[in-house]
């Protein structure tokens, strides 16, 4: 179930009990991003790609192989989980949640705004997290 008080476009994911067919694969529509503490966010695909370190981390799930290693990392799945399936998921090991909200809602913020005719909100972040939102932001590429 999806926790959609506090966010707009992305939602939290609670206990992370939900895999949702839509994330599946490399067309998928939507990413899912988890926090070192556990947290999980959910957001839109295109939101995600406006980070050059988030884009290429979904390409490197799908990335060009060798027929021999596709076949090998097919029967890994298949051993794995029961299924062959691809799940949009990345895991920031060194991101806490309070920061990878801001970063996901400065995601949303800025495809919003980007080429927009209309006056841009400020993006308002509290003082405290202004570091650790810098580090995230110049790792993320955003």
């Amino acid at each position: 179930m999806f926790n959609t008080e506090k966010h707009n476009t992305m939602a939290e994911v609670n206990n992370g009990t939900m895999e949702p067919a839509f994330m599946e694969g490399n067309e998928s529509k939507y990413v899912k991003f988890t926090a070192n503490d556990g947290k999980e966010f959910l957001m839109a695909r295109k939101n995600g790609n406006v980070s050059g370190t988030i884009t290429a981390m979904l390409a490197g799930c799908y990335g060009a192989v060798g027929e021999e290693e596709e076949e090998e990392d097919k029967q890994e799945q298949q051993d794995d989980s029961g299924k062959d399936e691809e799940i949009n998921l990345i895991t920031f090991d060194e991101v806490p949640s309070h920061i990878l909200n801001d970063v996901c809602r400065y995601l949303q913020y800025k495809v919003r705004y980007t080429n927009s005719a209309a006056a841009i909100p400020e993006f308002i972040i509290p003082d405290q997290n202004s570091l650790e939102l810098l580090m995230a932001a110049n790792f993320l590429d955003c």
